[in-house]
């Protein structure tokens, strides 16, 4: 670093070193974390899909024989997609879209006000959904491994929500 810059300057430039090398830790422990749950969610739903289905009905969800089997194989599908990477927002989209109808059918009595929402893990869920929609999979992916392949610019592939 050079001499000339101040001290606050200095730590700016430290702070920004620092969050450069990291960058890539966000998006990855969000993907994995956020990604085994569904995973687990899902592979639970699927050996379970007298109980939902019938969970489903109560909630009186059209087309319960179908929609248990569907959602919880998206819910399977995309946080296995989320864990490795790939397709990304795509998987984010479709499990904030599972998340919402999960908050509008079977959570929303609960619902009284804006703490009462967030303090639902769905609303939470969405959340984290919805930034790694914008965010994209981050450097450590299989989307990014295609995009290099393909000869993406990383740019284009974040997009200007990056910085």
């Amino acid at each position: 670093m050079p001499s000339t810059l101040t001290y606050p300057q200095r730590l700016a430039l430290l702070s920004n070193l620092i969050t450069d090398a990291v960058g890539f830790l966000p998006p990855l422990i969000a993907r994995i974390g956020v990604g085994w749950v569904f995973v687990e969610s899902g592979w639970g739903k699927l050996g379970n899909l007298e109980k939902v289905t019938g969970f489903f009905k109560s909630l009186n969800i059209p087309f319960p024989e179908i929609q248990a089997p569907v959602v919880s194989g998206l819910e399977l599908l995309c946080g296995v997609l989320l864990i490795l990477g790939l397709g990304t927002r795509f998987a984010a989209l479709t499990l904030t879209g599972i998340m919402t109808v999960a908050l509008i059918t079977a959570k929303s009595s609960e619902i009284t006000g804006i703490p009462e929402l967030f303090g639902l893990s769905e609303a939470l869920y969405i959340v984290l959904f919805l930034w790694l929609a914008i965010q994209g999979a981050g450097l450590i992916s299989v989307d990014t491994v295609i995009a290099k392949v393909l000869g993406i610019d990383r740019q284009t592939l974040d997009g200007p929500a990056r910085n």
